[in-house]
């Protein structure tokens, strides 16, 4: 089955700094900015495959350098999904919660039982 990456489900894409944006809230992924990311961004809908990709990047001249090559840093930091091997989003989540605050450990116990992991 072809890749056809699909930028994270309910992802928001912000800018950060002056060069990096932001993808998502939590977790929050930075990604290096660069000329017309934002563009190519918005082709990361689960429907292009690589070729098309590519194809689309060249109809619409966009400079953003090697297309396998940012799609695989892509999915590597998690800013983009492959939805064929995307897990299931019914199956539970295991949440961990650093202990540096007093209330961490009773927070980590109310998302476990709203969860319903305990």
């Amino acid at each position: 089955m072809a890749l056809r990456p699909l930028l994270r489900p309910g992802s928001v894409v912000l800018r950060r700094d002056p060069s990096h944006l932001q993808v998502g809230f939590s977790p929050a992924i930075l990604v290096r900015d660069r000329p017309d990311l934002v563009a190519f961004l918005h082709l990361l809908d689960g429907v292009h495959d690589l070729p098309g990709l590519r194809r689309a990047v060249r109809r619409r001249s966009l400079d953003v350098g090697d297309v396998d090559a940012l799609v695989l840093e892509l999915l590597a930091r998690g800013a983009a999904i492959d939805p064929a091997v995307a897990p299931d989003p019914a199956a539970p989540i295991a949440v961990s919660v650093l202990a540096v605050d007093p209330h961490a450990q009773e927070l980590a116990r109310a998302i476990g039982t709203v969860c319903g992991e305990r």
